[in-house]
């Protein structure tokens, strides 16, 4: 497990203080310490919001051993369903108006 050590590679990623980390994740700066010098286990609402604020699913970030290279893979977001949907829609759409321009295309070569 790697969170103590994830929590600080976010942290230094990032670029923050420990308060600036406390802030972002709804801890305070000694908080924040514990957890990345201690070891000390966040509860799960603030391990949520260090998820959440690194882009990461939960697993990830107790789990995966967090580099700078596996970093840009593992915190890109998943789009939502929602948005699956819509751009299959807009695929769709395009699909139908090639289909109807080739058809055209067809009648002028035929001509």
């Amino acid at each position: 497990m790697y969170l103590q050590q994830n929590i600080g590679f976010i942290r230094k990623h990032k670029k923050l203080t420990y308060a600036q980390l406390g802030d972002a994740i709804g801890a305070t700066e000694g908080m924040a310490k514990q957890y990345e010098l201690k070891g000390a286990t966040p509860p799960i609402p603030i391990l949520c919001n260090i998820a959440d604020f690194a882009g990461l699913s939960l697993d990830a970030l107790i789990r995966a051993e967090l580099t700078e290279e596996n970093y840009t893979v593992l915190n890109h977001p998943q789009p939502s369903p929602g948005a699956v949907k819509k751009l299959q829609e807009q695929i769709d759409e395009l699909s139908r108006r090639m289909t109807t321009v080739e058809k055209r295309n067809r009648v002028r070569i035929a001509r």
